[in-house]
């Protein structure tokens, strides 16, 4: 029994010492980061191991203990040196100590990190500097120095009221271009600011074609006639026309060309004349909204006309009186029914047809108007070319 009482006594004894010991090996640790020429030259002191396995085990445990605990206190001690020089890395506690007896270092493991997992302190030799992907700042094309301050500009700028975003704006403008020459503060104002100068233009040019074409469509039309058989005539006598009536400024002459219509070739391909998009289609269905006071063709062009009944028969566009003065230029086409109406007007020995320089020696008038506006435009431009007053 006796034995047994001073075996304990003395592990508790060895225990003890062993704590004073780690104390001390700590101590001398913090005052080895401090000069670490001298800590490069230690021994290792190896711990004896205890007879038996659980007296180990327990030694082992409050060994730990005393570490972290110690650790701790050595992880403080770490300061980061600025730019350009070197950070000191703390060394382990467990894998540097000092003699007890004579004060001198053991063994140092200098230059490398401590990283905590758990309860455990592991040393590694590499530093991991990658950073989890929450804290990435986000690519926006910027360089290395702006990206630091991504963040922090955005919450200034959020902060900020309008104006002020404005005038921050505009400074940060002003800083950037100052040392760019000409060329370049054009191209990078350019590109910052295209949508800026691109979209107000469209919307002008937008605003003011929409306002030609209104101002177009709401002056008066002095006349409106239809040439066929024709692509381009000259149209000099235009203004001479406004100003043979006295007619105001704000008058217009619209002059249609375009339509090449035959009545022979549209006997023979009757079907595919009539549909929809070509020449024959398109003036019949022009012609009775009204939109023509006078068609000006050659035979084949009028005769088409007659036989569609798009042009109104003389004898009852015109008054008694009308139509006896102009009797002597009529002539007559025949209708869908093949009989015989007058129907237009030739013109062909006048200066006004010889001055449109159509291309075909014989020329008509022809009268597809349907409202008095057309009818009234038409006898003035009877009038102006034969020398006949019809305008009541």
């Amino acid at each position: 029994m006796s034995k047994n009482k001073t075996k304990k006594k003395k592990n508790i004894s060895d225990k003890k010492a062993n704590i004073s010991s780690k104390i001390k090996k700590i101590k001398a640790a913090e005052k080895s980061v401090n000069n670490k020429e001298k800590n490069t030259n230690g021994k290792k002191n190896d711990v004896k191991k205890t007879k038996s396995d659980k007296s180990n085990k327990n030694h082992t445990k409050k060994e730990k203990n005393t570490d972290l605990k110690k650790d701790s206190t050595i992880i403080k001690a770490s300061k980061a040196v600025d730019s350009g020089t070197k950070e000191t890395n703390i060394c382990n506690s467990n894998a540097e100590g000092t003699n007890s007896h004579t004060g001198k270092t053991e063994n140092n493991d200098i230059g490398k990190n401590i990283i905590k997992q758990g309860n455990k302190l592991i040393f590694s030799d590499t530093v991991d500097e990658t950073k989890p992907e929450d804290a990435k700042v986000p690519d926006t094309g910027r360089k290395n120095s702006d990206k630091d301050s991504f963040f922090e500009n955005k919450l200034e700028l959020a902060v900020m009221s309008k104006k002020e975003r404005r005038a921050a704006k505009k400074a940060a403008y002003r800083e950037y271009t100052s040392t760019m020459s000409g060329k370049e503060r054009v191209s990078y104002f350019f590109y910052c600011y295209k949508w800026h100068i691109i979209i107000p233009i469209c919307c002008a040019l937008l605003i003011l074609c929409y306002g030609m074409a209104f101002y177009r469509n709401s002056r008066p039309v002095a006349l409106s006639y239809a040439v066929l058989n024709a692509e381009e005539f000259d149209k000099t006598f235009h203004e001479d026309y406004l100003s043979y009536f006295n007619m105001p400024d704000n008058h217009v002459m619209r002059a249609t060309a375009g339509y090449f219509v035959n009545y022979d070739y549209y006997k023979k391909n009757m079907v595919s004349a009539s549909r929809e998009g070509t020449n024959y289609n398109t003036l019949a269905l022009t012609c009775q909204s009204g939109t023509f006071d006078v068609i000006i063709g050659d035979g084949a062009g009028i005769k088409y006309c007659t036989f569609v009944e798009i042009v109104q028969p003389l004898d009852l566009y015109f008054t008694e009186e009308q139509y006896a003065a102009l009797e002597s230029h009529i002539v007559k086409f025949q209708d869908s029914s093949y009989t015989f109406y007058p129907y237009a007007i030739d013109i062909s020995d006048t200066e006004f047809a010889k001055g449109l320089n159509l291309g075909y020696s014989k020329v008509y008038i022809a009268f597809p108007g349907v409202s008095e506006e057309n009818m009234t435009n038409s006898l003035r431009l009877l009038e102006y070319v034969l020398g006949i007053d019809l305008v009541e």
